[in-house]
């Protein structure tokens, strides 16, 4: 028996009903777990830090999972915190120009990190993608180098600063993190579409 297949507008009314999250691709929708106390807090940690530089652009400051809709694959993904320049964006829909993406490491079910990542670099709006790590100070960072179009990626310590070329603040990694609760196994293990290099287990650009 086929899968039944979602309209955009059936998933966002799905959506929008109830606390379930899920992943939009290609009219199949793929539940993600709720966010952990440890996403929550470097989304509020990030998103407060990133409201203040921003407190007088135009840009726009999205915490608590926001969709980023990814329209060359029909696809909607949510994201810990984004930053967009988007006037048009409506509550309960998506994020269509974001600038900066972020996600908080952890196992997935569905489309896995490195589609994802590949969906959300399609993006020409999409300047920095920031994945952290939720067990320790760490991140990987890719950036778009405007000259040649192409990404680069860039993994970060914890001693070193998290440099938002996107929005032009540079901040200590470790900021982030503290007063972090610990998290929870859900957290601590990658899941089967995880299975990446070492230290943050992030995928590698080939």
């Amino acid at each position: 028996m086929a899968t039944p297949k979602f309209t955009l507008d059936d998933y966002l009314a799905e959506e929008n009903v109830g606390p379930a999250r899920h992943d939009y691709l290609a009219g199949q929708r793929f539940a993600r777990p709720l966010p952990s106390p440890i996403h929550r807090h470097l989304s509020d940690q990030l998103g407060s830090r990133l409201r203040a530089h921003l407190r007088h652009d135009a840009s726009y400051v999205f915490t608590g999972g926001i969709r980023i809709r990814v329209p060359d694959f029909d696809a909607v993904y949510y994201a810990d915190a984004a930053v967009a320049v988007d006037p048009t964006y409506e509550e309960g829909t998506f994020v269509r120009l974001p600038i900066l993406a972020v996600d908080v490491f952890g196992p997935t079910k569905g489309p896995n990190r490195q589609r994802r990542l590949a969906h959300y670099l399609s993006l020409g709006s999409l300047r920095q993608y920031v994945l952290l790590a939720p067990h320790q100070p760490s991140a990987m960072l890719y950036s778009r180098d405007e000259a040649d179009d192409a990404w680069y990626q860039e993994a970060i310590g914890a001693t070193d600063l998290l440099h938002l070329t996107a929005v032009s603040l540079a901040l200590p990694l470790a900021a982030l993190y503290e007063g972090a609760p610990l998290p929870g196994p859900e957290t601590s293990q990658a899941g089967p579409d995880d299975d990446d290099g070492p230290g943050l287990s992030f995928p590698s650009d080939g």
